[in-house]
């Protein structure tokens, strides 16, 4: 495959879940009832609006820079990545990382905040970006694991 190829499927890759986190979000606004909808036990869709950071522990304005610093070096890295043609997995984790983080990082700058929508026990709250994100760290160590493993 070559660079234009490559970039093809990672740049609809981004796209796709920057569309999805933004579809999901509008239907959830829009339909889903005030008190939530139970999935499994444990699993619950509700609409939490997150004007904090990461868990709601940090500053808007702490979050808004770090997230940017993250796409920054993700980004570079992605295109690296793309313009040494490396493994695939590679390719498809950093862009799962970037989506989650333009999606994530987008609505924080035009909302002032996040909308959470899985929320998991009473511990955490997931929107489609942020599994996103989780993926690409899951295949992240999961390829160098397997480079180590072949080294």
């Amino acid at each position: 495959m070559t660079f234009r190829s490559n970039s093809r499927v990672s740049i609809a890759l981004i796209g796709g879940i920057v569309l999805a986190d933004a579809l999901f979000k509008f239907f959830v606004h829009r339909w889903l009832p005030a008190d939530g909808v139970p999935l499994f036990p444990g699993i619950t869709l509700r609409v939490f609006e997150n004007i904090r950071g990461p868990f709601g522990l940090l500053p808007l304005w702490l979050t808004v820079a770090m997230s940017a610093v993250v796409l920054l070096v993700a980004g570079s890295r992605w295109l690296r990545t793309h313009q040494l043609n490396e493994a695939r997995m590679l390719r498809r984790s950093l862009s799962l990382l970037v989506g989650g983080g333009i999606a994530n990082v987008g609505e924080r700058l035009f909302f002032g905040r996040t909308t959470d929508v899985v929320w998991i026990g009473n511990v955490t709250a997931l929107n489609v970006a942020d599994i996103a994100i989780l993926g690409g760290v899951l295949g992240l160590l999961a390829f160098s694991w397997r480079a180590r493993s072949f080294c």
